[in-house]
């Protein structure tokens, strides 16, 4: 991206300047990374970055977060700064993502907004028991995949069924 230039207008301090550089920086954008704009100040009105962010860096982050705290259309979200109309769009991606989001658990399906403390607990041992089984069979599948010969040979033609189970076996008895 490239540097924007302060408006002529700017005042002669050097607050105000870097105030009018972040108006115009920020001026129409919905979404902002405040750590890449205080960088691209520092970068912008000093020479040498180091001493500008060891000299300049909490002023250069104050003054961001003082005029974004002024400006009613923006929202502050930690390190970063939205415009109300992305505040409500990342609301509402949330909840159409969370909101909905349906769990299973010993007692069945529940909404996860709707979940106890004792359901999350249940769902998350279901979860990592499902991910240890897929990963237990996926490790099965690579080792048979391993003996075959090539692409067109056929699992029965190298493996019985014991076989497998013995396969299957060894590879529960190398993780404990």
């Amino acid at each position: 991206m490239a540097i924007a230039s302060p408006p002529t207008e700017a005042k002669s301090t050097p607050r105000g300047k870097l105030r009018a550089w972040f108006e115009q920086r920020i001026e129409g954008v919905d979404e902002l990374d405040m750590a890449a704009i205080e960088a691209e100040a520092a970068d912008y009105f000093l020479s040498d970055r180091e001493w500008a962010k060891g000299m300049f860096g909490r002023l250069i982050a104050q003054e961001l977060r003082a005029l974004l705290s002024q400006m009613r259309e923006r929202v502050s979200l930690g390190d970063s700064a939205t415009t109300k109309k992305g505040l409500k769009e990342r609301a509402d991606a949330a909840a159409r993502r969370w909101g909905a989001w349906v769990e299973h658990t010993p007692q069945g399906y529940v909404r996860l907004m709707a979940m106890t403390r004792s359901q999350l607990l249940a769902a998350a041992s279901e979860r990592e028991t499902r991910g240890l089984t897929e990963y237990r069979t996926a490790r099965l599948w690579r080792d048979m995949a391993a003996k075959l010969k090539n692409d067109e040979q056929m699992v029965r033609e190298h493996f019985s069924p014991v076989q497998i189970e013995k396969l299957e076996q060894r590879i529960l008895q190398e993780e404990v």
